[in-house]
Order: structure tokens, then C-alpha cells, then sequence
């Protein structure tokens, strides 16, 4: 059996593949088979595709379904977390393995602890001092120590936290040297010219002042021309001045390491502070994080060991050596710790046939999705890990070419997507539909929305995106529930969410609302604290209580918490806590009263704490608390690109807001991680230092990277479309936009030159309906009908431009005798190129759908109302649209002004003589 790296993008099938990957292995009697997934969800999902298919083999003998049946139930169906916790407790006791509600639980406790620990070790006046220098505040400092990538980068920088002492002193030092230079250059104040006082000395009053200024991009002020262009530089005044500027200038590039160093160690040594505090913690409960496991496993064998073996007797006591086949859902996502962990398997495996029979690996997913590189994600690793098994044969890439989730008119939109937006191989990874293509009734589009400013403010952005929301929900005939809006970030969309809501159209989470973001949720727990606080507890609850709001929902407080305190014993516990939520059952939704009554009994089973324990609680892990939302929901999802990859939706709208954030990156000479401002990015960059041209080169490595992963969210916001995608792309004066964001730009001017594309969908026209074609007549031309290209001026025609107007008035000649796909005119005037041009053009899968719809057609069409008059190249009218087709040669660029007047003024036209019907007008490029 292959051993294959499969490559399956966005709604390929990855599922039903991976599904028949195991039942083929089970089906030749795999006895050993391990499939490891990223989510509890994807591994419920897999069982239960496996148990149908195996169900669907309906001329398989009874007995043959059975025993496959029972071959499935052996299957390791795992997480790669709960995977690897089997491994680290593989040798003796391991503390329970957190859930997300413990950890968000436990996190408050470690940051008490640390703040505690922080403040009060003997070490804060070292960290007052760093924020003090760096011009910061401890909470800045402190702020990203909850995020596991901090502490994976700060492994690495530890080696150099006993050099913290030494470099907040050495920035001292260099500050005074900058002063004192800066001194030296103000004593020629009185004989230089006012710009070069203005330019250069008056910018040296500090580190910060200097770097802002443009004279910190030069590394000669001779070559600084603003200073004046008559300066005699080798005169002593001026070369003396020139020396103090060149040594300023090595000074502040040793401050602007030294700064990012002391930021880096700074925070470096809170880590190591808040790590203390948080195993304490974690001690103190038995608990275990996920980081806590990977980094476990790891340092068994160390972490620079290459053959593993204690990991490997962990692998061997439980029995996982036997191991015959591994699969992995979603590779794109494995960290280089994941592989570290798994390769001593992997290798095995690929080692060649076992005593058992065959042996194989088999991993499915799409770098193009690989969306976690912030949680460790790393393309890198796993192409070194198994490259050579790829170079042997041992392992087989292979691809799914498919998407079975979008529309025709999306697919080709998603592969015009792909050649902008990535490189290398990802360039030519394309997808085709399949060849029986669900249909429905409606439209399908691809369209792109500027959002224009109102001076310097956004607000505008969103008032716009939710006016243009409402429009398309009308056209579409949807309701809400069909529509997502995805944004970058969750600033984004709690902005939306807020337009939204003051609408009047109602909300929900992809994945669910927070338990205590709904009113429902915030009544139960003032209606527990009410009537089960403590007396100190209560005031304010008992004052809410008794408001208008509540008093109708909860009725008399005091008496209900009086019967309480003589029917149950203190502290309260859960029966008391079940008794009060049950109380509201029927005046509040059941789904809401049952998340409450699960989280009781989770917590109660495992605490001996009362009712105040409880809430708070239930307040510490709030934002993990979720109510589902009911499938057929009627309100609009509004969520982050991350928060829904895996999903698909109608109506996908994109908020596409790109700002370039840099991430810290390492540099090998420092041993430690650095990062800079945008200032003093274009400081080092005019630096001839060899330093600085390292620095330069690992951010440019760092900044490809995260641009890379940047161009991969987008893509996964766009895929998630199975009818419609509109992209919301802020508009700059300057132009100067995001690769992501221009790349998108280029994609849509490819694609849909005048920012939109539609179809037209219906259930009722197959193959074998299709409405009869009739050709109609070209029509007599007018007296005063403008000739093709008469706007140009003779005298401005170059012989390159009439070569490309006649190569377009054949090309159009050709066009007009175009009825019957299967039946294409001969090349006629055509030459060899222009012929393959055409032939290519009218058989592109986003081509033919529109110019082959069923209906009347006409061929160089004369139309006019009583205002505008126009030629139209193809124009169909079937009974409920109007298709206007433009034909255009050569390059679009330039152009797109001239076609949204020109179709606007035709789409005008034609509803004035076809008031009933749909006008739809696409410009075609028959050279793209």
C-alpha cells in the first residue's frame, strides 16, 4: 500500500478521502491503524463517515459489514493532543490534561501569582528599570505571557537572560556617548548653513528624534542632497561635522540593537517568572497543559536528539510500535514539535513491510490553509522530516482536483485567486468542478466593494458594509441565516456586530454565542447570585433584582432566598444551585438552562466549593461558555477568519482590512529574538555593517513568512463561499497597499474587470431542456453609428496599435459566427495564434456557461433608449435575464473607469426595454 502526501484544497473531499483511505485498510485487514486529527470534532466526524460507508456496501455479505464494522470501532481515532498525552503517561503518573474551560479557569489564578511573585521577589526594581529605559510600563511588558509563543521563543533567549544587568548599563553608556555627540555638533551651529542646522544638527537631540528624521537614512551627509547642494564637504567645518555624523550614526545602531535586546530579555525574564507561577499552580490542582505534554515528550531524549529512544519506549509500552498505518487529518497544521514527536513512528513505518504485512503513512492537507503558524505551524519542518522519503519514491504526493463545495463561476474565481496570491508550486495548484455540479435557483458572483474613508475615520466602512448587506439579502432572496461576515481580527468584528445591532438584524457566532454575551445567560447567574450569595455578596445583585428589568422574570428575591437558606444546608451546593436554575425553567430558553445545569455538575463533581466558587467560575472561563445557535437560524454569522475555517456558507462576505504587523525573529549572532520599528528598519537599512545586513535579511525571511501565512487566510475567508463572495477592500489615496490586498486587486481585474461577476442559476434548465436557440439577423446599421475605434485619433495610431485593432476586429468576426459550442467555425481570417486564442477562449470553464446560456441571441447588437445608444458584441435573452457580452483583445488595464460607465449606461438601457427581467453584462477578455 502507497504511502501518500496529499494535497487537498479547499472543498476537495479531504474527509471522504481520509474516510476511504481507512476503510480501504481495514478493508484488507489493517489490524493497527492510528488516524490522528486537530479536533474532537473531526475525529467524531470520522467515525461516523466510516460507520456509514461501511453501511452503504450493500452488496457486501451481512457478516462482511459486521466484521468491518468492528475493525472500524479498533481504529485509533484520536487528537494529536489527547494522542500525545497517552504518550507522556505512557511511563508512569501524569497530572489530568486541562480542557479549554481549566485552562481560561487556571489562568486567572497564575496571573494573581505571578503578579505577586513579580512584585514582590526582590526583582521588580530590575523591571522597573527596563520599562523605565525602554520608555514602556510593566503591564506592557507582561501583557503576551499568557500566549504560548511567547513562551516558546523565550526558550530560546534564556541563555542570555544573565546579560540583562550588563545591557541595561550598556544603554546608558551609549545614550551618553549619542548626548554627548550631539553636543559636540551644536558647537558648529553658528557656522553651517540653516539647513543643515534644521536637517541634521537639531535632530540630534536624542535617540528617538533622530531616528524619526530622514537625515538617519543616509550613511554620508554629503550624500544627503536637501542639505544643500554647493556644500563643501572636504572643508574642515563640514568634514568635521560629517565625522560626528557618521559616529552618531554607528552609536544609534548599536543603541537600536541593544534596545531591541533589553525589550526582548525584559519580557525574557517575566516568562521565566510567569512560568514558575503557573507550574505552581498547575502543581496545586494536577492539572497539565497541552505546551506542558509536547515540551515533555521532547525532553525526554532532549532537545537536539535525533533518534529518540526514550520517546520510542514510550511508543513501545503502549504497544504502539505494532502500529501498521498512521493518517493525519489537516498536516498544514503539525508544529515542528508535533513532528519531532511523531517521526521515530513515521520512520518505522516507512522502514518497509512489517512481520504483519504492510505498512504505510498517509497524510491529507492544503499549505495554502496553514492559517497557525502563530501556534507553532511550521511548512519547514515537515518538508526536511520527509523530504527524502518523497525523493525516494517512499512517499507519493498526490492532489484532489476537485471542489465540490462552490459554483463553477467561484472555482474559476478561486484559481485566478491562487495565481496572485501565491509562488512556487501553490502558483499551479488549480481546481475544476466536478462533472455533475449541484444546481439551485438563484445567483451565483464574485464581486469587490472599495470602502472609501470619510476623512480620517473607518466608522464609515461599516455603515457602508451593512447597507450593501441588506441590498444583496434582497437580491439573493435569502434570509440572515445564509449570510457570514468574516473579518481579520476580533476588533473588526465587534465593530460590525455593533453596526448590526443598531439596525436591528440579529447576530450569532459561527461557532456560537458566549454564554454571558446573552441576556439569558447574565439572568440565570443574577438570579443564582440572589438567591444563594453570600449577605456581604449581594447588594448589588439584590438591587437588580428588584428593578424593573428582572422583577417581573425572578418575582420576590427575598422569598425564594429565604426558603432556600431553610431548605438546603451551607455552603450551597449543587443541588441548590440545580433547584434555583430550575426555578426559571419555562421562563427562560431550555438550551440556556441546560448549559447552566452541565457546568454545575462539572464543577460541583470535581469541587467541594460553594455557590460563590461556582460563579465565579462560570465568570473566568465566560468567553469558552457557548450557546449554539439552532441550524436554521435567522441571524446573520459574524465571525473571524480563523474562528471558521473548516465551514462553508452561502453568502460570504470579507472585510479585508490588512495591516502589516512584524512578529520578533531570531538572530544568530545575538542569540535571541529582536525586533524593530518601521523607523529603524530604514535606519539599519542604509547601514553598511554586516550586522545590520543580517538584521535586514532574517526580517526579510520573517516577513515573507508572515505575508505567506497572510495570503493563506485570505484564501481560506474566500473558499469558505459556496454561492457568493463579496470582498470589502478599503481604498487608499496613495494606492500603497497590503500583497494581500493588491493581489486580490489584480485577481478581480483579471477576472471581473468591472469589480463583479454573475450568473444566473436554475434547477428547472438541464441538459435536456434547454430552451431552443434562435439566431436573429445583425440588424442595418445606422447612418450615425460611430465606426469601431472612430474615438481614436489617426494621427495617434502607431503601427502597434493598428496591428492589435485589426487583431481584434478578426478576432470579434470570428466571435459573431460562434452558436454551437460543440460546432466552432474554422480559423477563416484567423492566423495560427489568433485561432488557438479564440478556440482556448471559448472553451474556458468561465467563459462557455455565459456565452452558451439558453435563449434568443444576438449578434452585434444595436441598442438605445432615449438618451444613450450602444453596440453590443453577444446579447441572450432568455424569459427571466438579459446577458450583455462585451468582447475585449489585449489588456484590460486602465480601462476599468470606462467600463463601469459602460455598464451602467447599457444595464440602463436594457431595464428600460426588458422591465421584468434581470440584466446581467460581463466583459469578457479574450486574451487573460
Amino acid at each position: 500500500m502507497k504511502s501518500i502526501l496529499l494535497k487537498a484544497s479547499a472543498g476537495s473531499g479531504k474527509t471522504t478521502r481520509l474516510t476511504d483511505e481507512v476503510f480501504e485498510r481495514i478493508s484488507i485487514g489493517g489490524k493497527f491503524i492510528t488516524a490522528l486529527t486537530f479536533t474532537r470534532a473531526a475525529t467524531t466526524e470520522m467515525r461516523s463517515r466510516i460507520v456509514e460507508k461501511i453501511a452503504k456496501q450493500e452488496e457486501m455479505p451481512l457478516l462482511e459489514r459486521l466484521r468491518l464494522v468492528m475493525e472500524a470501532g479498533r481504529v485509533g481515532y484520536s487528537t494529536i493532543d489527547s494522542f500525545f498525552y497517552r504518550l507522556f503517561a505512557a511511563a508512569g503518573f501524569a497530572p489530568k490534561l486541562a480542557d479549554e474551560k481549566e485552562q481560561m479557569e487556571l489562568s486567572r489564578e497564575i496571573e494573581i501569582l505571578f503578579r505577586d511573585h513579580a512584585t514582590q521577589s526582590g526583582t521588580a526594581h530590575k523591571l522597573i528599570m527596563a520599562a523605565r529605559i525602554l520608555r514602556t510600563d510593566i503591564d506592557a511588558l507582561w501583557e503576551a505571557l499568557t500566549d504560548e509563543r511567547t513562551h516558546e521563543r523565550f526558550l530560546l533567549d534564556m541563555a542570555r537572560l544573565n546579560d540583562l544587568d550588563d545591557i541595561m548599563k550598556e544603554n546608558g553608556v551609549l545614550r551618553n556617548r549619542l548626548s554627548s555627540l550631539g553636543e559636540k555638533a551644536k558647537a558648529f551651529s553658528d557656522r553651517v548653513t540653516p539647513n543643515v542646522n534644521r536637517l541634521f544638527i537639531n535632530s540630534l537631540s536624542d535617540y528617538d528624534d533622530f531616528i524619526s528624521k530622514t537625515v538617519a537614512t543616509h550613511r554620508d551627509l554629503e550624500n544627503y542632497t536637501s542639505l544643500g547642494m554647493k556644500i563643501a564637504w572636504n572643508e574642515k567645518t563640514y568634514s568635521e561635522l560629517n565625522k560626528i555624523f557618521k559616529d552618531y550614526r554607528e552609536t544609534a545602531e548599536k543603541l537600536s540593537i541593544n534596545k531591541a535586546l533589553l525589550r526582548e530579555l525584559a519580557v525574557a525574564f517575566l516568562c521565566g517568572i510567569y512560568i514558575e507561577a503557573a507550574d505552581a499552580v498547575k502543581n496545586e490542582k494536577g492539572l497539565i497543559f497541552f505546551q506542558d505534554v509536547r515540551r515533555g515528550l521532547l525532553d525526554l531524549d532532549g532537545l537536539t536528539s535525533f533518534e529518540r529512544p526514550r520517546l520510542m519506549s514510550n511508543y513501545f509500552s503502549l504497544g504502539l510500535d505494532r502500529t501498521e498505518h498512521l493518517l493525519i487529518d489537516e498536516f498544514q497544521d503539525t508544529s515542528k514539535g508535533d513532528i519531532e514527536i511523531l517521526m521515530p513512528l513515521i520512520d518505522e513505518l516507512l522502514s518497509g513491510r512489517s512481520e504483519r504485512g504492510e505498512r504505510s503513512f498517509f497524510a491529507v492537507g492544503d499549505w495554502k490553509q496553514m492559517i497557525y503558524g502563530w501556534r507553532g505551524a511550521d511548512r519547514d519542518a515537515l518538508e526536511s522530516a520527509i523530504g527524502k522519503y518523497i525523493q525516494n519514491g517512499e512517499i507519493t504526493e498526490s492532489s484532489l482536483e476537485y471542489n465540490y463545495r462552490s459554483t463553477p463561476l467561484l472555482i474559476s474565481f478561486f484559481n485566478e485567486l491562487v495565481a496572485h496570491l501565491f509562488d512556487g508550486k501553490q502558483k499551479d495548484e488549480m481546481q475544476k468542478p466536478p462533472k455533475k455540479v449541484k444546481s439551485f435557483d438563484g445567483i451565483t458572483e464574485a464581486n469587490l466593494v472599495e470602502l472609501e474613508k470619510e476623512g480620517s475615520s473607518e466608522a464609515s466602512f461599516y455603515s457602508a458594509i451593512i447597507e450593501y448587506l441588506k441590498q444583496k439579502k434582497a437580491e439573493y432572496g435569502c434570509s440572515w441565516g445564509d449570510m457570514a461576515v468574516l473579518a481579520l481580527t476580533n476588533n473588526h468584528v465587534q465593530k460590525i456586530e455593533a453596526e448590526l445591532l443598531k439596525c436591528g438584524i440579529g447576530v450569532s457566532a459561527v461557532k456560537g454565542r458566549q454564554l454571558l454575551s446573552t441576556s439569558e445567560g447574565v439572568a440565570v447567574m443574577f438570579f443564582i447570585a440572589g438567591v444563594l450569595a453570600k449577605e456581604d455578596k449581594k447588594n448589588f445583585i439584590a438591587a437588580a433584582a428588584v428593578s424593573p428589568l428582572w422583577k417581573g422574570l425572578y418575582g420576590n428575591i427575598e422569598d425564594i432566598r429565604a426558603e432556600f437558606a431553610q431548605k438546603f444546608p451551607r455552603p450551597f451546593g449543587l443541588l441548590a444551585v440545580s433547584s434555583a436554575i430550575e426555578l426559571l425553567r419555562g421562563k427562560i430558553a431550555a438550551t440556556i438552562l441546560d448549559i447552566w445545569q452541565e457546568e454545575a455538575q462539572a464543577f460541583f463533581s470535581e469541587n467541594s466549593a460553594d455557590v460563590d466558587d461556582f460563579l465565579l467560575r462560570m465568570y473566568d472561563i465566560r468567553f469558552n461558555v457557548k450557546v449554539p445557535e439552532a441550524e436554521d437560524s435567522d441571524k446573520i454569522k459574524v465571525d473571524t477568519i480563523h474562528g471558521t475555517k473548516g465551514l462553508q456558507f452561502k453568502q460570504v462576505f470579507i472585510f479585508w482590512n490588512e495591516e502589516e504587523r512584524e512578529s520578533p525573529f531570531y538572530l544568530e549572532s545575538e542569540k535571541c529574538h529582536v525586533q524593530f520599528s518601521s523607523r529603524e528598519m530604514e535606519f539599519l537599512s542604509a547601514s553598511e555593517s554586516k550586522i545590520a545586513g543580517k538584521i535586514l535579511a532574517v526580517r526579510e525571511t520573517n516577513l515573507a513568512r508572515l505575508r505567506r501565512e497572510k495570503a493563506n487566510v485570505f484564501y481560506v475567508a474566500a473558499t469558505r463561499a459556496v454561492r457568493t463572495l463579496t470582498v470589502f477592500l478599503p481604498k487608499k489615496k496613495n494606492e500603497n497597499y497590503g500583497p494581500v490586498h493588491q493581489a486580490v486587486l489584480n485577481a478581480f481585474e483579471k477576472f471581473a474587470p468591472v469589480g463583479s461577476r454573475k450568473e444566473i442559476c436554475s434547477l428547472s434548465v438541464t441538459a435536456d431542456n434547454l430552451p431552443s436557440v434562435k439566431i436573429w439577423d445583425v440588424p442595418p446599421k445606422h447612418h450615425n453609428e460611430p465606426e469601431k475605434y472612430g474615438e481614436i485619433d489617426p494621427a495617434l495610431i502607431s503601427a502597434n496599435i493598428k496591428t492589435g485593432i485589426m487583431r481584434g476586429d478578426r478576432l470579434h468576426r470570428w466571435l459573431a459566427k460562434v452558436v454551437d459550442r460543440n460546432a466552432l467555425p474554422r480559423a477563416g481570417e484567423l492566423n495560427e495564434e489568433e485561432y488557438k486564442t479564440a478556440i482556448r477562449f471559448v472553451q474556458r470553464s468561465d467563459i462557455s456557461p455565459i456565452m452558451f446560456r439558453p435563449g434568443k441571441i444576438y449578434i452585434e447588437q444595436q441598442i438605445s433608449d432615449q438618451e444613450s445608444f450602444g453596440i453590443v458584441d453577444r446579447m441572450i435573452v432568455s424569459d427571466n435575464l438579459v446577458t450583455i457580452i462585451d468582447y475585449k483583445s489585449g489588456s484590460m488595464r486602465g480601462l476599468r473607469q470606462k467600463y463601469d460607465e459602460q455598464l451602467r449606461r447599457y444595464t440602463k438601457i436594457m431595464k428600460t426595454l426588458y422591465t421584468r427581467r434581470m440584466v446581467e453584462y460581463h466583459i469578457l477578455s479574450i486574451d487573460i
